[in-house]
């Protein structure tokens, strides 16, 4: 606490007093034991306050009027507040204890009532709905960590512009902000997907994800629910977000790592679905003796959608999921988004495929005809243990079939269930 002294030749210049020496704490000391103490005060009572005629403390009524007018009298130390392009009415008005104390107070600031929000209430009659999912400076009640309390270039008051303003206290997100893709309402305004004050979802989100993604990406809602297959995480409790990142990103399409290891982030194990169950993926890349170029050139989205399809398993073109299909290249369009289609049509060539006896496409000789065998049959899609992604075994319902698959430098050979040992030699 911090008393003022005066003396009495102070007293008596400046309130005409004498014969005994006074302080103005010997009446006022109540103006002084603020925890925050106008400065002004600290020096001299009659900074702000001047004596009229008359004795004092004899004289009857007001005995003092302030040197100048509010707030004119405020600005003799305080820079005026009203520059910029918004200013707080309180301050254009000059009603400066509106809101401060002009001795002092328990707040920072001199304010008036504790936390802030107490006293820009009186004038704002602003209703913010008290969830357990509140912005940290409302619930604290500190509306000038985000608002100026007396002028702004900015609308609503605030400090900065909007994602520099939140940047001031989000460090993550100022971070994010550096990288090479930026999703555009995170670079234009926090605002777009968040509530500043609270919100009944979580993060502040002003509606649920996807519905919120939804609001720009247009058609996505309808897609998936007309679509043939859909990708379950898209649609789970997380959806978007297990692989976007809704504010910026080191990969295209805001994915939160490449596609590839994006993918295997999930399939690294068996994921039962209701019709069936999907490999480990992940291992099988890991593990196998080749893997399908198509992954290594641009992951799992060489074949498959990320989002929703028109065809089973999410794929890009139809793929007879059945062991044996009619041998039309319509059937067989995944394939031939990058094989040759002379694979399947050309009984004879020397460059289609390198599965030949000569020219004899051995291909062609597989899958021809109604009942043509589907290239599943004997690959696997993934990867495999054998060259060529030829499978180790081959399922007929609890049948495995082995494929004894055997390369050799010019061709190779199998023995599979289905016929005795066949060579093949280029």
């Amino acid at each position: 606490m911090i008393l003022i002294t005066v003396s009495f030749s102070y007293i008596s210049s400046a309130f005409g007093q004498s014969n005994q020496e006074k302080t103005c704490a010997d009446c006022h000391g109540d103006l002084l034991k603020y925890e925050y103490l106008h400065p002004v005060v600290e020096d001299a009572c009659d900074n702000c306050h001047q004596k009229k005629e008359g004795d004092h403390p004899n004289s009857v009524g007001n005995e003092f009027y302030l040197t100048e007018s509010i707030p004119d009298l405020c600005y003799m130390c305080h820079d005026p507040k009203n520059t910029k392009k918004n200013v707080h009415p309180p301050v254009t008005d000059g009603y400066c204890m509106m809101c401060h104390s002009p001795h002092g107070s328990s707040n920072p600031a001199m304010i008036k009532k504790s936390p802030n929000q107490e006293t820009c209430m009186r004038c704002h009659d602003f209703k913010i709905p008290e969830t357990d999912k509140m912005h940290a400076p409302v619930k604290s009640g500190d509306c000038q960590n985000c608002h100026d309390p007396h002028q702004s270039d900015n609308s609503y008051f605030l400090k900065e512009t909007k994602p520099q303003l939140c940047f001031s206290c989000h460090e993550n997100e100022k971070k994010e902000a550096s990288l090479e893709n930026i999703h555009y309402p995170f670079d234009d305004d926090c605002g777009n997907c968040h509530k500043p004050h609270s919100s009944s979802e979580n993060y502040l989100m002003s509606e649920k994800t996807p519905d919120i993604c939804f609001n720009c990406h247009d058609g996505f809602k309808e897609n998936f629910e007309k679509s043939v297959s859909s990708h379950s995480v898209a649609l789970d409790q997380k959806n978007c977000i297990n692989c976007h990142s809704p504010h910026a990103s080191s990969y295209s399409s805001m994915l939160k790592n490449d596609k590839k290891n994006l993918c295997l982030g999930c399939h690294n194990k068996k994921i039962k679905t209701e019709t069936r169950t999907i490999e480990n993926i992940d291992r099988k890349i890991k593990t196998g003796v080749s893997v399908h170029g198509a992954i290594e050139f641009d992951g799992c989205a060489t074949c498959h959608k990320p989002h929703f399809s028109e065809y089973e398993s999410l794929l890009i073109g139809k793929y007879p999921r059945k062991k044996y299909e009619n041998a039309e290249v319509e059937n067989f369009s995944l394939c031939f988004e990058c094989h040759e289609q002379d694979l399947l049509e050309k009984e004879k060539t020397t460059n289609a495929t390198n599965f030949r006896n000569g020219e004899t496409n051995m291909h062609y000789l597989h899958v021809k005809g109604k009942k043509g065998r589907s290239c599943s049959l004997c690959h696997d899609v993934h990867a495999s243990g054998n060259e060529h992604l030829i499978r180790k075994v081959s399922k007929f319902g609890s049948w495995e079939m082995q494929m004894n698959y055997k390369v050799t430098t010019a061709g190779g050979s199998c023995f599979p269930g289905c016929h005795a040992e066949k060579s093949y030699r280029r």
